[in-house]
């Protein structure tokens, strides 16, 4: 069974999420992710103190915020057509499907953004968690003052 963030160190949190900023930071680089060369630019210094193992820095947070948009735009661009299947297994009583799946059909460019912007989303809740983690020790701490 997989650990949840909740139940990681703050050693082995913090540890996550340096690897996790580095990684994230060198697919972007190698898919010069953010669709145009501005937009790349801009991804690329974004992650420029992750890549560095350094992502705690909070004047990276709306940057951050705009990244995964960025990502998402990429992908879109990526996405040669969306598919609709109708999964057996999940009829009414009447044999009416109850769920459609859609699943995009994209550049293989696109599904390497994909994954990237999977691993994005891991580090940016791991970062989060450390960081909430480190506040929550800071008040505890205050209020045993």
């Amino acid at each position: 069974m997989p650990q949840t963030l909740h139940s990681l160190s703050i050693e082995e949190l913090a540890y996550r999420t340096v690897s996790l900023g580095r990684r994230v930071s060198d697919e972007a680089k190698r898919l010069n992710a953010g669709g145009t060369a501005k937009t790349v630019d801009f991804v690329s210094r974004c992650l420029r103190r992750a890549g560095e193992r350094s992502p705690f820095h909070l004047g990276d947070e709306g940057g951050l915020d705009a990244v995964r948009g960025h990502i998402e735009r990429a992908i879109e661009i990526e996405t040669l057509r969306v598919e609709e299947y109708v999964d057996e297994y999940l009829l009414d009583e009447d044999g009416h499907p109850t769920v459609l799946r859609r699943v995009p059909v994209r550049t293989v460019r696109g599904d390497e953004l994909a994954t990237l912007l999977d691993l994005f989303d891991e580090f940016i809740a791991t970062r989060d968690a450390t960081l909430d983690r480190v506040a929550s020790e800071r008040a505890l701490h205050k209020l045993l003052e």
